[in-house]
């Protein structure tokens, strides 16, 4: 049983240090993906073609839009900053291939959490995209 229990206990330590080994990497997002509703179908915008048809909400129109506003807590910040922002936005706009650091993710998800959008759908939406792992571990109870 000792055998067992030190195996065990081998396996999950080397799990935990792959799964943090694997947090510090770059990751590969497709911000042209569509943000998907509860019924399992795209979120849309309201239709502004003249054909009437709505076109669906991708993640680069939310993620670009939740870096370029400027937000109540954005007051005093350094110009510097802005311009990150910005650059990040440009990094990720239409983007199918983006390699991402944890701490751009982070931001991203943050500043998409802070926007003041019609619907919380977004940022679940949204974040279920970005990190989903995380979006699952939120969901546990």
């Amino acid at each position: 049983m000792k055998i067992i229990t030190s195996i065990l206990a081998v396996l999950l330590f080397a799990s935990i240090s792959v799964a943090q080994e694997n947090k510090d990497e770059p990751r590969h997002i497709d911000f042209t993906k569509e943000l998907i509703g509860f019924d399992g179908k795209p979120l849309t915008n309201p239709p502004a073609k003249p054909d009437g048809k709505p076109e669906p909400i991708t993640l680069s129109e939310i993620a670009v839009a939740a870096l370029e506003t400027s937000l109540q807590d954005d007051r005093g910040m350094a110009p510097e900053e802005k311009f990150k922002l910005d650059l990040l936005a440009r990094k990720i706009y239409k983007n199918k291939d983006c390699v991402l650091t944890n701490p751009e993710i982070t931001q991203i998800e943050e500043r998409i959490g802070k926007m003041p959008w019609p619907s919380n759908t977004i940022v679940g939406a949204s974040w279920r995209i970005l990190d989903p792992a995380r979006a699952k571990a939120l969901e546990k109870p």
